[in-house]
């Protein structure tokens, strides 16, 4: 369908070209650069897509302009794996192609008039999945709850998605210790896929403090049955983020509306 948009401009009044930072929206990038139109930057920041996707030199180019003096690989590198630490967005060609630009965060939107002179349009996030009040009610939670195996006395803390360094995993791990410590009993689930460059890092901190028996993880993406039982079955909700750009989260969303108790950083909330 994205080949086909351009010789297809009669059947449609706008297209609109919805990019994030991930490998499933490079057709739809090579479009945009090409022949331009309305754009949703969907993510706050694209470095994994342009390294992942684009290659090292290229990424690379683009630090240099965006930043506006010469950046070094380890610079580059330690951006990628910190990206807490990121000076830039790496949108400078979405938003020069863009016509107009739409991100989520007026976070965001501030930024990229900062560092690339242009005004972006802020469109509200909308809500993933309706959630039916019947499956909120605490009878449907209790059942949940049984199904996935938690004991009564258990509390039970998820985070939710993809999880990498920037939702800060080991934090949430030494959190579960020292309620532990507390001696609550206390159960931590990652209701999501982990990245490669993160599984060894959890596994040993979960094995070096003796949290076996206390963190759920899942080898890949939970279904969208898993996901939901958990949304609604845990005891409260998780969400962090340790880069300041404007970020939302998807996940967050869920949990607002599936009335969870929800915590999240103050400039994620």
């Amino acid at each position: 369908a994205v080949r086909m948009a351009p010789y297809s401009s009669k059947k449609f009044d706008q297209r609109l070209s919805v990019l994030g930072n991930s490998s499933f929206h490079t057709t739809t990038f090579n479009y945009l650069l090409e022949y331009g139109g309305a754009a949703l930057a969907h993510d706050a920041r694209m470095i994994n897509f342009y390294m992942l996707e684009l290659g090292f030199d290229r990424t690379l180019k683009i630090a240099n302009a965006e930043l506006g003096k010469p950046v070094s690989g380890d610079e580059l590198r330690i951006w990628l794996h910190h990206q807490e630490n990121l000076p830039i967005l790496f949108l400078s060609e979405i938003a020069k192609a863009a016509n107009p630009l739409m991100v989520h965060s007026p976070v965001t939107a501030e930024k990229i008039d900062e560092l690339y002179g242009v005004t972006a349009k802020v469109l509200p996030f909308a809500q993933y999945r309706p959630m039916p009040t019947i499956m909120l009610a605490r009878a449907e939670r209790r059942a949940r709850r049984k199904a996935l195996g938690w004991s009564d006395d258990e509390f039970v803390i998820t985070s939710f998605g993809f999880v990498a360094a920037d939702k800060a995993p080991l934090v949430l791990i030494w959190t579960i210790k020292m309620l532990r410590t507390w001696n609550v009993k206390a159960r931590l689930v990652l209701c999501g896929s982990i990245s490669s460059d993160m599984t060894p890092h959890i596994n040993w901190l979960i094995s070096h403090l003796g949290l076996n028996d206390a963190i759920t993880l899942f080898d890949s993406r939970t279904s969208e049955e898993t996901y939901i039982d958990h949304l609604i079955a845990t005891d409260a909700a998780i969400q962090l983020r340790t880069y300041f750009m404007g970020g939302l989260s998807g996940a967050l969303n869920d949990c607002i509306a599936a009335g969870s108790t929800a915590f999240a950083n103050n400039h994620l909330a």
